[in-house]
């Protein structure tokens, strides 16, 4: 198997190795020593695909702590906000594995926290596979936002088996009085 241990060098807080990380993965933005090959394994529907999840959350996390360079068009062979997609559709539909769960988490609580980004709704799919503390002290945040957010949150983790479509979060909002 590849090492791909450098790839954590994408969200390491000293800029050098960031770039060298940054180099590593847009010379390998089509093969399968970057992100490519490993996010397709952790896609691939024939293969349990959860030995590679935790490259999936990493994924994430270079986009939730360095979104300019995430969005590098160099780094990537596809669209990363069609990979991003992907990758949440399949942990929702998937699950996260128990290890991971708490840094799962976590991006949830960064994603409602943050201004909306590509694909930030699909977040809200994983509510039902991490632990649910991590968001509900957010109700309370005094940014309206963020409280709406976790709100929503609540609502989602408290109606399991209720589809969720990107129209959902807009929907709830509009019919909302309680929200502050």
């Amino acid at each position: 198997m590849l090492d791909h241990a450098w790839l954590h060098g994408l969200v390491d807080p000293d800029d050098q190795v960031r770039a060298r990380a940054l180099e590593c993965q847009r010379a390998h933005a089509n093969d399968d020593r970057g992100f490519a090959g490993l996010i397709a394994a952790f896609l691939d529907v024939w293969s349990p695909g959860m030995e590679f999840a935790s490259f999936a959350l990493l994924f994430l996390r270079w986009e939730a702590l360095r979104a300019g360079e995430w969005r590098d068009r160099n780094a990537h062979a596809y669209s990363p906000w069609s990979i991003k997609e992907q990758v949440l559709r399949r942990f929702a539909v998937g699950g996260v594995p128990d290890e991971l769960r708490s840094e799962a988490a976590d991006l949830v609580l960064t994603a409602i926290r943050r201004p909306y980004r590509c694909k930030d709704w699909r977040y809200a799919g994983l509510v039902h596979h991490v632990p649910t503390e991590a968001f509900r002290p957010s109700v309370d945040d005094p940014d309206p936002l963020v409280s709406a957010r976790a709100q929503f949150l609540v609502h989602v983790a408290d109606h399991p088996g209720r589809p969720l479509t990107r129209t959902t979060w807009p929907r709830w909002l509009a019919v909302r009085t309680d929200v502050r």
